[in-house]
């Protein structure tokens, strides 16, 4: 894995992961269940994706 994808990867996981909790409060606010959930989802996609990349990475060192 090159080291460009790499902080592209992660910075995509964090961009999901903030995306998503913003969409949280926005749905909570709303009082929408729907997007609160959308919102939930999209953070747990995040963190995996955090996690895979990561782990990857120190696998391949």
């Amino acid at each position: 894995m090159s080291r460009a994808w790499l902080i592209l990867s992660v910075a995509a996981g964090i961009y999901l992961v903030c995306f998503g909790g913003f969409v949280v409060m926005a749905g909570q606010a709303d009082d929408s269940p729907g997007l609160g959930g959308l919102g939930l989802i999209t953070v747990v996609i995040g963190a995996v994706l955090l996690v895979r990349v990561l782990r990857a990475a120190r696998v391949h060192r």
